[in-house]
């Protein structure tokens, strides 16, 4: 099995846990470089655009579906009345 594994591949992937249980969930660049940037507190508009400039084949439907299922948000806020996102969309 070892020896399909490409040292010389990088590859970008999330750790999650739901209690006892661990998942190693594979993701392509784009989609890590999108849920950095929410996780850094950038609204979900401005991060989708930043992930499909650097690349145009990021898929934000195949990326929201994924965090969702996989449980990689911890939580999701709007904006307060002064336009500030005081809980943005966050990743673990």
């Amino acid at each position: 099995q070892l020896a399909a594994i490409d040292p010389y591949h990088a590859e970008s992937a999330f750790i999650v846990r739901d209690g006892l249980d661990v998942a190693v969930i594979l993701l392509p660049a784009p989609a890590v470089a999108f849920l950095s940037e929410l996780g850094h507190g950038i609204c979900l508009g401005e991060a989708a655009q930043a992930a499909q400039a650097a690349d145009p084949e990021f898929e934000l439907v195949q990326t929201l579906g994924l965090a969702l299922r996989t449980g990689l948000f911890t939580r999701v806020g709007l904006p307060d009345a002064t336009g500030e996102n005081n809980a943005p969309l966050a990743p673990h």
